[in-house]
């Protein structure tokens, strides 16, 4: 895994917008799932990630969200760990497919090294069923360049599943319909970008873990 690797350092879905504690490394506040982050909305956004990418941990804002009082001791290792991947200049990771629709602006203003998995749907149907994951399709809807982006059909559809809720299952499958159009896009037009498939790299760590416990 490359979050393991010692010249990285692992910041966990700054796109959040239920973290807490995660607002100290990034202090940038999104109202939507799957913000999509462009050139008309930058300005809302650019500071703060630009404090995380380069490890300026914001402890006053973490201190300000916490909790429970035994939540400082997380702000405080958050604060040393920056500090420390700040002096070693390692490289920041973000793992967060919630940053999907931002990977553009990530690259072109931050010359980003975009990696993106591709999930089987009937596997990530499956995932988002077992925790019972409601989407709000109004994340969608009220993002006006997200929208545009998208083939009419989908447009209709993500008008449609908000104003007549759908069970589980349909929600996810246009949920994934929707991020995987936006894919299909990148591979065409960013070709130099690593697209892999989530399964692939499952059965290959499962191999290596076969094969070491063969050898022991």
């Amino acid at each position: 895994m490359i979050a393991k690797s010692k010249e990285v350092h692992y910041i966990h879905e700054p796109f959040n917008i239920n973290k807490t504690l995660g607002l100290g490394c990034c202090r940038a506040k999104f109202p939507y799932w799957y913000t999509r982050v462009c050139l008309e909305n930058e300005h809302l956004y650019f500071s703060a990630i630009n404090d995380t990418l380069n490890f300026r941990y914001n402890a006053l804002t973490a201190l300000q969200n916490i909790a429970h009082p035994f939540q400082i001791r997380d702000v405080i290792k958050d604060y040393l760990q920056f500090r420390s991947s700040k002096f070693q200049k390692l490289r920041p990771l973000l793992k967060d497919p919630l940053a999907l629709f931002s990977a553009e602006w990530l690259s072109l203003k931050f010359n980003a090294d975009i990696l993106v998995l591709i999930r089987h749907p009937a596997a990530f149907v499956s995932s988002i069923k077992r925790k019972h994951w409601e989407f709000p399709f109004d994340h969608f809807l009220k993002q006006t360049s997200l929208m545009e982006s998208l083939p009419e059909y989908l447009q209709l559809e993500v008008k449609d599943y908000t104003e007549t809720p759908q069970d589980i299952i349909h929600q996810a499958s246009l949920v994934w319909k929707i991020c995987h159009f936006q894919i299909s896009q990148y591979i065409i037009q960013y070709p130099e970008w690593l697209f892999l498939k989530h399964e692939n790299l499952s059965l290959s760590q499962g191999k290596r873990k076969k094969n070491r416990t063969v050898t022991c």
